[in-house]
């Protein structure tokens, strides 16, 4: 878990965070738990991964009573083609609250769609997203196991992003040998 995102309260423009995917998903939950607390924000998931019933767990830390107006500020969209994130991408341009971007990278693996046509769409997406991140924070968080697979598309958020957080494998120690 990202600690340092939540202490740093968004104050920075664009965050990306890479990590496996159950971390992800309880570093989504807590992140986006955390800001609910304090205002309204915008989840686009495009790997339809967004977990509702974590988000309550994350929130319960904190809140005994009332979470439903919590979870009322919480907006979502859940995207399951390149071409449908483009156009929520495009549709939530001008909201006015940070964003969560869950796995932008995989509605983008699509093999029906010709890998140019793809670039460019998810060029589009990222243009979009940066205009509204000069506005709001914009935190994107990608599976460490997609970067493998979309290193053009991760280099590109890498580049767009002012911090960025990979978590890294730790190989486990070998066992001593005691003879």
């Amino acid at each position: 878990m990202n600690i340092d995102l939540i202490n740093a309260s968004l104050t920075e423009k664009v965050y990306l965070i890479l990590e496996p995917r159950a971390l992800l998903r309880k570093t989504a939950n807590q992140l986006i738990a955390q800001i609910a607390l304090k205002s309204d924000l915008f989840v686009l998931d495009g790997g339809n991964c967004f977990d509702a019933y974590g988000i309550i767990h994350g929130l319960s830390r904190y809140v005994v009573v009332d979470i439903q107006c919590y979870l009322e500020r919480i907006h979502l969209a859940r995207s399951f083609t390149c071409y449908q994130t483009l156009s929520l991408c495009k549709q939530y341009e001008h909201i006015s609250c940070p964003m969560f971007v869950l796995n932008l990278s995989s509605n983008f693996y699509d093999e029906s769609v010709c890998y140019a046509e793809r670039e460019h769409l998810f060029e589009s997406c990222l243009e979009y997203l940066l205009h509204l991140s000069e506005r709001v924070p914009l935190v994107i968080l990608e599976r460490l196991d997609y970067v493998k697979n979309s290193m053009h598309w991760i280099s590109r958020l890498k580049e767009t992003a002012q911090h960025i957080s990979c978590f890294e494998h730790i190989a486990p120690m070998q066992p001593l040998k005691l003879f």
